[in-house]
C-alpha cells in the first residue's frame, strides 16, 4: 500500500467519525493532512503517516500514524483526541494505540499528539 492509499484510509476513518467531526470547527473540512489551512482558527486535526517498512515476509506493510489534535480549551483538546482514539477503535482495522503527548504551542492553543500503529 502507498503513502496515498494509507493517508486515504486514515483520513477516512476519522471523517467517518461524526463524535471526532461533530467537534471540529468545520466538521470534516477541519481534518488535514500534514499541516492546517492558515484560515484555521480553532478546533482541528492534522494527521501525518511514516512507513516503517515490513514486520514479515508477507506483503503487508507497517505505518505509523500520527495525529495532532488542536484546540483553544484543555477539555476540547481532549474531547478530540479521544475523539481519534475511537474513530481509529471502530474502524475496520486495526489500529494499535502507541501513546501520546500533550503541549501547548506560543500562541497559548493546545495540543495532543497521538501515535498509532497499522498494518495495511
Amino acid at each position: 500500500m502507498s503513502f496515498v492509499e494509507s493517508s486515504e484510509r486514515v483520513y477516512s476513518d476519522l471523517k467517518n467519525s461524526s463524535e471526532l467531526t461533530d467537534l471540529l470547527s468545520n466538521t470534516v473540512e477541519s481534518i488535514y493532512p500534514l499541516y492546517a489551512s492558515v484560515e484555521e482558527s480553532e478546533n482541528f486535526v492534522v494527521y501525518r503517516i511514516e512507513d516503517i517498512g515490513s514486520a514479515s515476509k508477507d506483503v503487508s506493510r507497517r505505518y505509523n500514524v500520527i495525529v495532532t489534535s488542536y484546540a483553544l480549551g484543555y477539555d476540547e483538546c481532549c474531547a478530540i483526541a479521544d475523539a481519534v482514539t475511537s474513530a481509529f477503535k471502530s474502524s475496520g482495522y486495526s489500529y494499535k494505540d502507541l501513546g501520546g503527548i500533550s503541549g501547548v504551542l506560543e500562541e497559548g492553543r493546545l495540543l495532543i499528539e497521538q501515535k498509532f500503529n497499522i498494518k495495511l
